[in-house]
């Protein structure tokens, strides 16, 4: 028989008649299979990280804005959210991807369009945005890191949070592997596009840009050809200070930021940074402001009250970006004594300073002291 010969019979017995060699050959093949099943079939249990990418609306100035009913502008709509779930060592998991509508009367930006290929009709397909962020929330589960490409995903997010009146994330789970990259690999920290990160590390990828699920598996790609581990550390520690006042600043994390861009001038960016209603990361509600202000030059400091979070310092910071553009950035810390009493004594301090150079304390200018000499003179003479 055929069974006999072989050893073993077509129901997979071992038989007694084969060598001793071929027995003990077989028996460990078999066991290194059962290993390898089990192996395949025992769930991960490691710390999960997740790859987030987000796709946008975007509404120009000339475009009427969303505002909410607590006064949050909200200049980019979410419209993708794609992650990927992955190991320590950035082996997937899973996946996830939900569209978002734009509700009300919004429309798709026709440049957005072009860019993401997608139609108003696949937006309109789409969830709300609770609903859908609950959706990704649940889906998350206990991920102790987040990781993007770029730092936009986390603002943008965090506005459209503040915009649904939803909890904001914590900044320090998450991780801007475009930085990363740029430190590991460039050596500075020049901002590089997605794709041509891929090909510089040659990542084949093979799937189409600009889809919120297809640039996570791309930066999913990337960011296991680079030493994340050590990246995040670095990231995860707060920078040496140039200045001791500075200091202070880097010890607290800030719990909301918001920034624009594309500005003609300095003072249009100042215009719009002021007008924007500052908004309590905690409950969504405006912050009054109060008058006091701590200013130096294109940097300046101000006080948000909220009536049931307290009181919130608000740093503001206007840049000349190249070719002609500014941009105003503005970062809103948690309500802190040691923050509030930073601010209090500054501001006292540079009310001081002004009362120093107005009324009789003020020292004349040496043209009009010359001619008071000169008038005082001229009289005893007379």
């Amino acid at each position: 028989m055929a069974g006999t010969q072989n050893g073993e019979s077509p129901d997979g017995v071992v038989k007694y008649g084969m060598s001793l060699k071929a027995f003990f050959t077989q028996c460990f093949s078999r066991l290194r299979a059962m290993f390898a099943g089990a192996r395949k079939q025992a769930p991960y249990e490691g710390p999960e990280y997740v790859v987030v990418d987000l796709e946008w609306n975007q509404y120009p100035r000339w475009m009427r804005t969303p505002v909410s009913a607590s006064g949050v502008v909200m200049p980019h709509e979410i419209i993708q959210i794609g992650a990927v779930k992955v190991t320590q060592d950035f082996r997937v998991l899973d996946t996830f991807s939900v569209g978002v509508r734009l509700p009300g009367r919004r429309k798709l930006s026709k440049h957005v369009a072009r860019v993401i290929q997608k139609t108003q009709a696949d937006i309109d397909r789409g969830l709300d945005f609770p609903v859908a962020y609950q959706m990704f929330t649940d889906w998350c589960g206990g991920a102790e890191r987040f990781i993007t490409w770029g730092g936009d995903d986390l603002r943008v997010l965090q506005r459209n949070l503040a915009f649904y009146r939803l909890p904001a994330q914590n900044p320090a789970q998450w991780f801007d592997a475009q930085l990363i990259y740029a430190r590991q690999i460039l050596g500075s920290r020049i901002q590089t596009a997605l794709a041509k990160a891929a090909e510089t590390l040659g990542v084949e990828d093979g799937l189409t840009h600009h889809d919120a699920l297809n640039d996570a598996y791309i930066t999913v790609g990337v960011c296991a050809k680079l030493d994340m581990q050590s990246g995040m550390e670095k990231l995860a520690e707060p920078p040496k200070p140039k200045r001791t006042e500075n200091r202070l600043f880097l010890q607290k994390k800030f719990i909301s930021a918001g920034s624009e861009g594309g500005f003609e001038t300095r003072a249009l960016a100042r215009q719009h940074c002021t007008a924007a209603p500052v908004c309590c990361p905690e409950c969504g509600m405006v912050m009054k402001l109060e008058p006091k202000r701590v200013s130096s030059g294109d940097k300046w400091m101000r006080m948000g009250v909220c009536r049931v979070h307290g009181r919130h310092l608000v740093r503001y910071r206007v840049r000349h970006k190249g070719d002609n553009q500014f941009a105003w950035t503005r970062t809103v810390y948690a309500p802190d004594e040691e923050l509030s009493k930073y601010f209090d004594d500054k501001a006292a301090d540079s009310k001081t300073r002004r009362r120093g150079g107005r009324g009789r304390g003020k020292k004349p200018a040496s043209g009009q002291q010359n001619a008071a000499t000169a008038r005082r003179q001229a009289a005893g003479e007379a």
